[in-house]
């Protein structure tokens, strides 16, 4: 299972939130945490997380993305510096089941360029 998120409608700020039903980020984590679904109680584990954003954030310069799950952050980073618009890690891998939140905070390293084309998807396996 796939879940997307986007923070397609706002720029980036620092300690914004991103989540995976969410159309733009926000500063208040509640508002764009998704909940994970399911009847049953199957555990998943999130095993991939990927960001996209439209502008690069400039030399020496620094977007990092920590997923957080039912409010508190998970070791699950990626950084996208310099010229990059994307990262993607599969390291740090943890297990949610029905009714976890999910959320994404960014925050800002040495004043990187706004954006608002960002992009988010974790990737969950049962």
């Amino acid at each position: 299972m796939q879940l997307i998120g986007n923070g397609d409608n706002a720029n980036l700020a620092n300690n914004d939130f991103l989540g995976p039903s969410a159309n733009k980020a926000d500063a208040n984590e509640a508002k764009v945490q998704g909940m994970i679904g399911g009847a049953d109680a199957t555990t998943y584990t999130v095993s991939s997380f990927r960001a996209r954003i439209a502008t690069a954030p400039g030399a020496s310069k620094s977007w990092v993305f920590t997923v957080r799950k039912n409010g508190a952050n998970t070791t699950m980073t990626c950084t996208i510096t310099g010229a990059a618009t994307q990262c993607a890690t599969t390291a740090n891998s943890f297990s949610v089941t029905a009714g976890d939140l999910l959320s994404v905070q960014v925050a800002a390293v040495s004043g990187p360029a706004g954006t608002a084309g960002v992009f988010v998807t974790w990737q969950l396996t049962p």
